[in-house]
């Protein structure tokens, strides 16, 4: 849906999108990603059995799993943007504060007929892993 329609109907668009590279995103169950409806704070979560599913992965890091989110941010963008529009969100309260939570699944990658790939994860250096955005080698 384009920008301009959804604003029509009344619905923000969400934007801003950005992985939340730390060593246990979100409590373990996947890659972050902030996003906002305005100024509000909007969270999703790809799940890490989605794509240990999804690319037939064992044994990954959750570097390994924010870096292969980070590189189909765009697509992970589509299917958030979607599952927003359409309230399919539930909420998160932390620090007494609540957010609109969206989950990402291995149902959905698949629905959303989109590609996604962890060819990012070859060019990652084994003492290390390559920043997507700016190809610098981040080390532990």
């Amino acid at each position: 849906m384009s920008r301009s329609i959804a604003n029509f109907w009344g619905y923000e668009m969400l934007s801003d999108f950005t992985v939340v590279y730390a060593s246990n995103s979100f409590d373990g169950r996947g890659s972050l990603i902030h996003c906002f409806d305005g100024r509000e704070l909007v969270l999703a979560v790809v799940q890490r059995t989605a794509l240990d599913d999804y690319f037939a992965w064992t044994g990954r890091s959750a570097r390994d799993a924010n870096l292969v989110t980070d590189s189909n941010l765009a697509s992970f963008e589509k299917i958030i943007s979607t599952k927003y529009l359409v309230g399919d969100y539930g909420y998160y309260e932390k620090y007494g504060r609540v957010y609109r939570l969206l989950t990402v699944n291995e149902q959905d990658m698949h629905r959303s007929g989109l590609e996604f790939t962890d060819r990012i994860l070859a060019v990652a250096e084994p003492s290390g892993w390559a920043d997507p955005r700016t190809g610098e080698v981040q080390r532990s």
